[in-house]
């Protein structure tokens, strides 16, 4: 039903292996320390060569880049390769072929529409005016971000619980470590089970997208447009809390502000009303789009297996 848990004997992927919902769990926890290692290391190796740059936030921004890259990129390299060595699955098995780009863009136009409520609130900010260099510099780091995130999240720990429990659960349990994966700083309780929801049901979305199209292509492209939006944002002082809307940045400021946004400091209830209709737009065009793959989840594979 699913050719991406399912395998496809033609083009010679295996099924995905069946793995418990703990290993899920280890999985997540190997990539936040990996993530917390890589990053600090990949800063300081930026700070080194970085440290010349001219400007007061240049060399900062350009080695929190570096940073992000590096732990992004290692940790993807790493999840294709244990997922080749454990499963004899690789980046095929996945679906990332030039053959299946084409469900990128549909799903990146999809993300776009549902980004409209916050890019609106762009051209009336202070900084606007450094909104497109900081979109392109960050745009291949996020890219990088994305496309980790992804492979683990979407092609390590849904196929193999999907390929035990059934593609319902598998993206269920998949997408509730994707919501833990993203807890990080929170103000209070409220704050906290908004996070988790928030990114909860963005899991189920990105999900069910790698489910119809048999790939992790279209999920990156939604994938990343979701985080450039929030990161752009961030960077250019939409709602900012930090050093207050309006104060001029330049460039390099922007882009390390958008890696370093305070969201500790920003209260659930003022990014509600953007967020809720972003993902209203995303389950609008699941019905559109992926209907059918919707309804065969808790049909298909419902068997468990031991």
């Amino acid at each position: 039903m699913f050719p991406i848990i399912d395998g496809d004997a033609a083009r010679g992927v295996r099924p995905a292996r069946p793995r418990h919902w703990l290993a899920g769990v280890a999985i997540l926890i190997i990539a936040i320390w990996l993530h917390q290692a890589l990053w600090n290391l990949g800063f300081s190796l930026g700070a080194r060569a970085f440290d010349g740059a001219v400007g007061a936030f240049r060399g900062q921004a350009l080695s929190v880049m570096a940073a992000e890259a590096f732990a992004y990129g290692a940790i993807g390299l790493i999840a294709l390769e244990a997922s080749r060595r454990l499963d004899g699955r690789g980046a095929g098995a996945f679906g990332l072929e030039t053959g299946k780009l084409p469900s990128a863009a549909l799903w990146a136009l999809v993300g776009v529409c549902a980004a409209i409520p916050d890019l609106i609130q762009w051209p009336g900010n202070a900084n606007f005016e450094t909104a497109p260099a900081v979109l392109a510099a960050i745009a291949p780091v996020t890219l990088i971000q994305a496309g980790a995130e992804e492979i683990v999240f979407r092609g390590l720990i849904l196929t193999t619980l999907a390929a035990r429990y059934g593609a319902g659960w598998g993206l269920t349990i998949s997408a509730a470590l994707f919501a833990l994966w993203h807890v990080r700083t929170f103000n209070g309780l409220g704050d906290l089970l908004f996070t988790l929801g928030d990114n909860f049901v963005f899991g189920l979305i990105v999900g069910v997208v790698v489910l119809k199209h048999g790939s992790l292509w279209g999920a990156i492209a939604l994938h990343l447009v979701w985080n450039l939006v929030a990161l752009v944002g961030a960077g250019i002082g939409v709602g900012d809390h930090v050093i207050g809307e309006g104060l001029h940045r330049d460039v390099w400021q922007a882009i390390f502000m958008a890696y370093t946004y305070d969201w500790a400091g920003v209260h659930w209830s003022e990014v509600l009303d953007a967020t809720i209709i972003p993902i209203v737009i995303h389950v609008a065009a699941l019905a559109a789009f992926a209907r059918a793959t919707v309804l065969a989840l808790f049909s298909a594979r419902s068997e468990p297996t031991d």
